[in-house]
């Protein structure tokens, strides 16, 4: 029997934190971009084991993943994770390349390294996380297969998706050799498509796009309307090519802007020349129309509130 999350459970204001505790708590440690008005935020996350896999079913509002190089070097548990896509179309990246998905489609990633899944149009996804141990995979292999698009036409990629879906399907509560034979053939699966030296490599990410959205960034820091979708327009490239670049070359756009723009707040709660203006108020010339919102995640970056900041920077 599946553990249900349902944001409709959730009080507005709390549904944010909420979702965003109960994916790390309970499958892996990563940053979510979620909408900013608390409506906007609706998922369903349906949890399994079976054996020593874990099952992550999500119908959720659209979304930017982010696992980012600290989260990865500080894994515990390192696995491998395998997307089935149900419907629509989504990407994942890592290691400078780019799997886009469609119905059917699969695509590993290992939490050991940084990646970005890019949910731009819904979730509706099955996530399968299998330990790295189990799979008895090289370090190598791994690498060589994560982010690369497993097409459904293909039929050994065929057999795996149907049965991983069906898997998913039956709630078997932690039977645990439909569990083993599930990592078996995952293993057969990948190890048959390194073998065939899997699909080319994406380019490198363009070094003069990362440094030209930094530039950007810098200079609409205070826009409340900066957005992937501003910056891709701006840049006269689509979203998904955007996460993409960013992505191959480190950056988490969501934190890069939520920090830039706490570090822009944290200076002006410093000035002595603004000290009559309201902390609400400097959070609004951030960006950060919500007060509450603000001062959250300043203590988040912080460890104090931005009151507390004020005061202590007060001769």
């Amino acid at each position: 029997m599946a553990a249900i999350w349902d944001s409709r459970e959730f009080a507005l204001t709390e549904r944010s934190d909420a979702l965003r505790q109960t994916i790390r708590d309970e499958v892996v440690d990563v940053d979510m971009e979620l909408p900013e008005r608390p409506e906007d935020i609706t998922a369903r996350v349906a949890l399994q084991n079976v054996g020593t896999m874990q099952i992550c079913s999500v119908g959720a509002m659209p979304t930017i993943v982010t696992r980012t190089p600290r989260r990865a070097r500080q894994d515990s548990e390192p696995s491998l994770f395998v997307t089935l896509q149900l419907q629509g179309s989504s990407m994942m990246v890592q290691h400078g390349r780019e799997a886009v998905l469609q119905p059917g489609d699969l695509a590993v990633y290992a939490t050991t390294d940084p990646y970005t899944l890019v949910l731009d149009r819904g979730v509706r996804n099955h996530f399968f996380r299998v330990p790295l141990l189990d799979l008895g995979l090289s370090a190598d292999l791994v690498r060589d297969v994560s982010a690369r698009t497993l097409r459904h036409d293909d039929p050994v990629v065929r057999l795996t998706s149907d049965f991983m879906r069906d898997l998913a399907r039956a709630g078997l509560d932690g039977h645990a050799p439909f569990g083993t034979a599930a990592v078996e053939l995952l293993r057969s699966t990948l190890l048959e498509r390194a073998t065939q030296g899997g699909t080319p490599e994406a380019p490198r990410p363009e070094s003069a796009l990362v440094a030209s959205v930094d530039a950007y960034i810098a200079r609409h820091l205070k826009d409340p309307e900066l957005s992937a979708a501003s910056i891709a327009a701006a840049h006269h490239v689509s979203v998904r090519h955007l996460y993409a670049v960013l992505a191959a070359a480190g950056i988490a756009l969501g934190d890069t802007i939520r920090t830039q723009r706490l570090d822009g707040a944290r200076r002006d709660l410093a000035r002595p020349d603004l000290a009559s203006r309201t902390v609400a108020a400097i959070g609004r010339a951030w960006a950060f129309p919500n007060a509450t919102h603000f001062s959250r995640v300043f203590r988040q970056e912080y460890g104090v509130s931005p009151l507390e900041w004020r005061m202590r920077q007060s001769p």
